[in-house]
Order: structure tokens, then C-alpha cells, then sequence
């Protein structure tokens, strides 16, 4: 009895109090706009990607001695070729990466020293090319020698040269991948003292053949036949060759040197104060 008179009180207390109001969520403008904003540049981003207006169709090439300007043009237009992703061209200007061409055309063409890649306007690229000069042949064998620099990198195969119209070094082995340095420095050094001290002295060298740790035999002509001058690489170049002056301008070798009907076999410059000779 007494819980039902409870019941019932707490029941019509209740109905007398106001009803709770539920919150009501408002429309997420803001998030709604930048979503919007985000589609719209994204959306934009790809029409401009893939706007027929914003593809490269002309490629220029500056700079080339040797190389063909053609060849690079063409290896451009097929690094940019395609898509990514199966829907983006790799040929918009926004991108065809500059440095990645740059470092795919070193590559591709060695003889090419620096390259530079530039756009030109909305729809063209500029290649700057800077080729490497060959100074000598470096030579594994007499039919295989190569390009090499002045600063002693090999950068391409060269042809078959008759006569001497590059200066020949024998030295170490082919590296395969182009461009590749295989003459240490100090040896570098080495030969351009003799290649620019020697001639002065009517010995003007052809050829360089590194046999040992301690013999270089360099080839000159004399009255037309190839004679050597063996030297040792540890000693001082300079030395050497002012020793070497001091024996071509002593009789009898001075007058032996002249004679035409002497042909030299060799001069042998690697023992201090003395030069060993052999005429034919």
C-alpha cells in the first residue's frame, strides 16, 4: 500500500517538471567549404596537369660540338614520354623534374661535361650543354683507346687514328661505364711534365707505356723510326730530363743523334748521372 502511494507521487511530481531539450547539430559549414576548396584545387591541379596547352612540344639544345643536337632531343622526348600513375602525362611542365633529366643525360651521352635544363615558357625546355675535350687517347691495347681529358677522365671510344695525332697512354684497365678515371693524379702530373718538357729537347712523345712500378717507356720518332726513352716514374721528372740534356748535347751522342743513317733503339734515362743508349 504504502510503496503504490509512493509510485504514485513520484509519478505526478515528474509529469510537472519540463522535458529536457535535445540538442539540436548544426550544418557543418565550414568544414563543407574547405572540402569544396580542397576538390576545386585538386580538380584544377589535374585539368592543369593534363591541359593539352601545359605539355612540352619543343625541346632546344645549345651548346653541342660533336654530339648530335637531334640525339638529345630525342632521348628528352622519350624520358617524358608516358604517364604516371596510368593517368597523369609525364610531359607537363609541372612535372618534368630538370634535375632528373640532367643527371639522365650525363649518363646517357659521357662526353657531355655539364648539363643544365632549363623551361622556356609553358610549353618548351632549353638544354645547355657544356662537352668534355679530349687531350690524349687512353689505351688498353692498340685497337681499343678512348677519349681522355686533360684532367685525366675517360669519356668515350675513340676510332682507329693513323700517325700521331693524339698522344697514346698505356695505363691500367677498362672500367666499363663511362665516364670512368682510371690514372691516379700523381701519374697524371708525371706525364704532362714530360709531354711539355720533352719536346724541347727533340724528343716529342707519341706514346706512353707504363710496364712497371718503376719503368715508363715513352715512344718518340727519330728519322722516322720509333725509338724509346725509358724512364723510371719514382724519380724527379725534372731530373731526369735535365740529365737527359746534359748526355744529347755530349759527343758521341749528339752526333749520333743527327746522323741519318742511325736510326735509336732506345735512351735509357733511369740511372742518376747516366744515359744508356742503343742505336739499330
Amino acid at each position: 500500500m504504502y510503496e503504490r502511494k509512493y509510485a504514485a507521487k513520484v509519478l505526478s511530481t515528474q509529469k510537472g517538471l519540463p522535458k529536457e531539450k535535445v540538442p539540436k547539430h548544426p550544418f557543418p559549414l565550414k568544414k563543407f567549404l574547405w572540402g569544396t576548396a580542397i576538390a576545386l584545387l585538386v580538380a584544377g591541379a589535374v585539368i592543369a596537369v593534363r591541359h593539352p596547352a601545359l605539355q612540352v612540344k619543343t625541346i632546344d639544345v645549345i651548346g653541342t660540338e660533336t654530339i648530335d643536337q637531334e640525339d638529345i632531343a630525342t632521348f628528352v622526348r622519350e624520358s617524358i614520354d608516358g604517364t604516371f600513375l596510368h593517368f597523369f602525362p609525364r610531359s607537363s611542365i609541372f612535372v618534368v623534374s630538370t634535375g632528373k633529366l640532367e643527371r639522365a643525360i650525363t649518363v646517357a651521352f659521357p662526353r657531355a661535361a655539364n648539363v643544365q635544363v632549363t623551361h622556356e615558357g609553358v610549353d618548351g625546355l632549353s638544354v645547355h650543354l657544356l662537352e668534355r675535350t679530349e687531350a690524349y687517347l687512353w689505351c688498353v691495347s692498340d685497337e681499343s683507346c678512348f677519349f681522355m681529358t686533360k684532367e685525366g677522365i675517360v669519356f668515350a671510344r675513340a676510332p682507329f687514328f693513323s700517325g700521331d695525332a693524339y698522344e697514346r697512354i698505356f695505363w691500367g684497365e677498362d672500367a666499363g661505364t663511362l665516364p670512368f678515371s682510371p690514372v691516379p693524379t700523381e701519374i697524371l702530373t708525371l706525364f704532362e711534365k714530360f709531354r711539355t718538357g720533352l719536346p724541347p729537347l727533340g724528343i716529342v712523345p707519341v706514346e706512353y707505356h707504363f710496364v712497371s712500378d718503376h719503368r715508363v717507356d715513352i715512344s718518340f720518332f727519330h728519322h722516322g723510326s720509333i725509338a724509346q726513352l725509358i724512364v723510371d716514374q719514382t724519380l724527379d721528372p725534372e731530373q731526369v730530363m735535365r740529365g737527359l740534356a746534359s748526355a744529347l748535347d755530349a759527343e758521341p751522342l749528339q752526333s749520333d743523334m743527327k746522323t741519318n743513317s742511325k736510326f735509336l733503339e732506345y735512351l735509357d734515362a733511369r740511372f742518376p748521372n747516366k744515359i744508356i743508349y742503343k742505336f739499330k
